[in-house]
């Protein structure tokens, strides 16, 4: 039985960050992106949730960097010279998001948007708010809040 998310016709996004996480193309709304980092030179954290790959020194600020493909449930891979990390702004906090790789940023069309069709995949679909239509592949729409609103035992266990 396939699952049917609403989603909102996202007026509100003008331009998509989209990236790899293993075999799937995403994006993310450009408002939430700080920047694009390749640096991977992260601090291990003893006691730190699985999804959490490390921390990064971000010009003084320390960022907690999420691996998307542990977090979405995706087999985990060495670093790699590809990967990328996406700062996003969440609870008045930098968080990383550790993707494969990142493709391109385009502009978008609110009519290209569509709801997302959970039909077992093996991928939590709270995590996405819906699908775009690019001409030859579709694009799943992360959902910034979602996937970091659980994330305050990370900031504890950081602290700690």
């Amino acid at each position: 039985m396939n699952n049917v998310h609403e989603i909102n016709k996202p007026n509100a996004i003008n331009e998509l960050v989209l990236f790899d996480v293993e075999s799937m193309l995403c994006g993310i709304d450009i408002v939430h992106v700080q920047e694009i980092n390749k640096t991977l030179d992260f601090t291990t954290v003893h006691r730190a949730p699985d999804f959490v790959k490390g921390v990064l020194n971000l010009r003084g600020s320390i960022v907690s960097i999420i691996d998307l493909r542990t977090k979405l449930g995706q087999t985990t891979i060495p670093l790699n010279r590809d990967m990328r990390v996406i700062i996003v702004r969440y609870n008045d906090e930098n968080v990383g998001l550790l993707v494969d790789a990142i493709n391109d940023v385009i502009e978008v069309k609110a009519e290209n948007f569509d709801a997302l069709v959970n039909n077992s995949t093996n991928v939590n679909s709270a995590y996405f708010s819906g699908v775009y239509k690019l001409e030859e592949e579709l694009v799943v729409i992360l959902n910034v809040e979602e996937v970091l609103k659980n994330n305050d035992r990370v900031s504890s266990t950081l602290n700690s």
